[in-house]
């Protein structure tokens, strides 16, 4: 109990909280690490940052460096193929004469293909269309080509030098070689490349043939006889003898496209000829064979040589009826390409003269009597119907050619008529073959009269053997020329001359 004037316990009170920013608190309390592992985390996710946006980066010139790398290729790619392509296009036509030089292209344009490639741009432009067809080339891919030829000196002769670009734009050397300079455009950038290339040749005519014709003729009362007379019994032997003895041509084959006869020249000849066992077997022996082709050439080769004409300036429009074949002054290696004589219903002449080949479009050729042609004949026989020709090519009297002569379609080669005199042979073998022993004497003594009274094969061969001693002095009107015949060459193969490919400085356009 208290008492009064005592002091009892004192009373005990809650202490209250120090005041917020106290001396005592600060000192009282421990200091707080709470939220101390959020500095690392973010410098660790700044670092993270800054290498994720530096592979960013170098992701991203990866991605352009290898997109320029892929357009680059593409670029190269196409100047490569436009090269490829040209050469592929002049494998079929070399540039003919012109007088530009290759400063401008011979040839540009896209990659859209055309309806159909006749030119030569069309027919690169078709080829390019069809083998580049990539993402890289559907935004203005673009190509050129230029064709200059090879006529620098010294090292520029293998090696591309831009001044070649001053040269004529076709093979004005002669030497078959020429530079080829392509240059694409894909995506900006260009890419250019040249090569030099040679041109390849071949032989396009048939080998071993001395004349291949529709058919043959032959002049005066042998051409009578012969067009009038199916089934003559001489026929056969007669052809026969000429042939094997050389007598109408010597060292080469005879082609016959229609029979010997103008009434065997059907669709199908050798059906026709089959018909008449003593005609098949004259023309189907080892020297006088059915020919099919009915021409000499193919077009590409015929469009070759005209081309060498043309190269050469001896390509002719047209010459009159009985002019010469060939123009004055034309070299003797020289192709001479002559489009039609006088209407087409004519004939130009050939001289004694050597000339590798003579072509005649529309109209026909003659070599003149006694003249010595040394080269290739070649009738297109192309003239219209209603000009029809009955000799497209004609060989005058005692007249030779060495080489060989070639009519296309169902043309005749006309050859000259051998000196055949009937009434000197034996009278007694004469009148044996006809039936009348030695009563002959009255008939008249023509090689038609005989084949009308000659019905047997083996009397119409004693009559041939009569007269095998007059032919000693006869022909042979056509020698087949080996040399000749492989003169006449035409473009057939483009291949790149070893050592010259090379990436050369794109010209900015």
């Amino acid at each position: 109990m208290r008492t009064v004037g005592s002091r009892g316990p004192r009373p005990v009170f809650p202490a209250r909280p120090p005041a917020v920013g106290h001396p005592r608190t600060a000192a009282a309390r421990p200091r707080a690490e709470d939220g101390w592992v959020l500095v690392p985390t973010m410098a660790l996710l700044m670092i993270t940052l800054a290498l994720g946006l530096a592979m960013l980066s170098v992701v991203d010139t990866q991605a352009r460096e290898s997109g320029r790398q892929r357009v680059s290729e593409s670029t190269f790619n196409l100047a490569e193929g436009t090269a490829n392509a040209t050469a592929a296009v002049l494998a079929d036509g070399w540039p003919a004469r012109t007088t530009a030089t290759c400063a401008l292209p011979m040839a540009e344009g896209g990659l859209d293909a055309p309806a159909d490639p006749v030119t030569v741009p069309e027919r690169i432009r078709a080829i390019l269309a069809s083998s580049y067809t990539d993402g890289d080339y559907d935004d203005g891919a673009a190509w050129e080509v230029h064709l200059c030829d090879d006529g620098l000196s010294g090292t520029h002769q293998v090696t591309w030098s831009d001044d070649a670009l001053t040269q004529p734009a076709w093979d004005a050397n002669g030497n078959g070689r020429m530079w080829i300079r392509a240059q694409a455009t894909v995506g900006g950038r260009r890419q250019a490349m040249a090569r030099l290339v040679q041109v390849g040749t071949v032989s396009p005519l048939p080998t071993g043939y001395a004349a291949i014709a529709g058919q043959l003729s032959f002049a005066g009362d042998l051409s009578v006889t012969l067009n009038s007379l199916l089934t003559g019994a001489l026929l056969g032997p007669f052809v026969d003898l000429l042939v094997t003895n050389d007598k109408l041509i010597q060292g080469g084959k005879l082609g016959i496209r229609c029979g010997l006869l103008p009434s065997l020249c059907t669709t199908s000849a050798s059906a026709a000829v089959s018909t008449i066992p003593l005609l098949q077997s004259a023309l189907l022996g080892t020297k006088v064979q059915q020919y099919g082709a009915p021409t000499a050439l193919r077009a590409r080769d015929l469009d070759d040589l005209v081309r060498q004409a043309t190269t050469t300036n001896t390509s002719v429009a047209q010459v009159a009826a009985g002019a010469p074949c060939i123009p004055s002054g034309a070299a003797a290696t020289a192709v001479v390409y002559v489009e039609k004589v006088g209407d087409g219903s004519g004939q130009c002449t050939v001289p004694t003269q050597t000339q590798r080949i003579v072509i005649v479009g529309q109209g026909g050729i003659k070599v003149a009597a006694n003249a010595s042609y040394t080269g290739v004949l070649l009738a297109l026989n192309r003239q219209a119907p209603a000009k029809r020709l009955r000799e497209v090519v004609t060989i005058g009297s005692r007249a030779k050619v060495t080489g060989a002569v070639f009519v296309d379609g169902g043309g005749t080669v006309g050859l000259p008529q051998p000196n055949l005199d009937l009434c000197a042979v034996d009278p007694q073998l004469l009148g044996n073959v006809l039936g009348l022993g030695s009563l002959f004497g009255g008939l008249t003594c023509t090689l038609t009269n005989v084949l009308n009274a000659t019905n047997t094969t083996a009397k119409a061969q004693s009559l041939v053997t009569g007269l095998l001693p007059q032919l000693s002095g006869y022909g042979p009107a056509v020698v087949y020329g080996a040399s000749q015949i492989a003169a006449v060459t035409t473009r057939a193969t483009v291949a790149t001359v070893p050592n010259t490919y090379m990436q050369i400085a794109p010209h900015e356009r």
